[in-house]
């Protein structure tokens, strides 16, 4: 008999469908902008599947990580892990609502409210994945203690080889802080002091964490494995760390894709775009697919 903690979420799931519903909507009535056309967009079915293709894998995502919340929400020795998967979760929803709306409503006061909404999308990605992951990093001390920090310099290590290339994309972009092509919005309309103090070392400090919190669970899964717990808890752990390895590589994928600015994305054509989009979409399925695998596997043991 299945457990009543592992009933289906209905109403999350009709929850989840409605605001795909709605973001459908406005998505597939927002105006077109010279970027689409140039794109080869114009046809209304064409930008259906389009929106079909790529939406609804984006909110399937949001469900898998919102349930993974609601389980693991239930046990109080889980409610950090269980608060930064929500904090992931909201910060995905938060940017993929805003943008809607930003291209919606103010696609035609570039340097007004569209100027101000990007600017706030950025933050809620660079700050909402500082908390998410710290958080994240901090709910592993429950099973392991800091005291283990042999794997400090190595995670250091990849965010600075990962970071300098990431840093040097952005700052390279021609239309990161103003363009002079029409019909080609700024990326971060901020200049790049302030893409450098509250863009670039935030989103670095966020992946040190979550490339640490991975090593640490990878600590806490080897450290099971010698021991008498069940097999349900180290399957769970398991999953949990392929769940932030998984998101990790989609935020970094996210952040590349800001950072390399609207002209250079539409320069290497549509299908380029197509492939990296639908890759960070692959990421971020599957990593908050292992979310959900994880949290389930942890409220059977428990």
């Amino acid at each position: 008999m299945t457990s009543p903690k592992l009933k289906f979420p209905w109403l999350l799931f009709l929850i989840t469908v409605l605001l795909l519903g709605i973001d459908l909507y406005f998505s597939l009535t927002n105006p077109l902008t010279a970027v689409s056309q140039k794109l080869g967009l114009a046809s209304f079915l064409f930008r259906f599947i389009l929106s079909i293709s790529f939406t609804i894998p984006i909110f399937i995502s949001m469900f898998f990580g919102a349930w993974s919340f609601m389980l693991l929400s239930k046990k109080p020795e889980f409610s950090l892990l269980a608060n930064s998967i929500f904090i992931l979760t909201l910060v995905l929803l938060s940017g993929v609502v805003l943008g809607v709306i930003r291209s919606h409503f103010f696609s035609g006061d570039i340097y007004g409210m569209y100027k101000t909404m990007t600017i706030i999308i950025n933050y809620i990605y660079s700050f909402g994945y500082l908390i998410g992951f710290g958080m994240l990093l901090y709910s592993t001390t429950k099973e392991l203690p800091l005291a283990r920090n042999w794997n400090i310099p190595i995670s250091i290590f990849i965010v600075i080889l990962i970071g300098a290339f990431y840093s040097f994309i952005l700052l390279t972009s021609p239309d990161r802080a103003v363009s002079s092509v029409e019909g080609i919005t700024p990326s971060f309309f901020l200049p790049d002091l302030w893409i450098v103090l509250t863009i670039i070392l935030p989103t670095l400090l966020g992946w040190f964490f979550a490339i640490w919190a991975a090593f640490r669970l990878s600590d806490i899964y080897g450290a099971f494995t010698t021991t008498t717990t069940t097999v349900t808890t180290k399957e769970g752990f398991k999953n949990v760390l392929y769940g932030v390895l998984f998101i990790v590589f989609s935020a970094i994928m996210l952040q590349a894709i800001l950072s390399i600015g609207t002209m250079r994305f539409i320069s290497g054509g549509l299908l380029l775009i197509l492939v990296i989009l639908y890759l960070f979409v692959a990421l971020l399925t599957v990593g908050n697919f292992f979310f959900l695998k994880g949290a389930r596997r942890l409220i059977q043991a428990t």
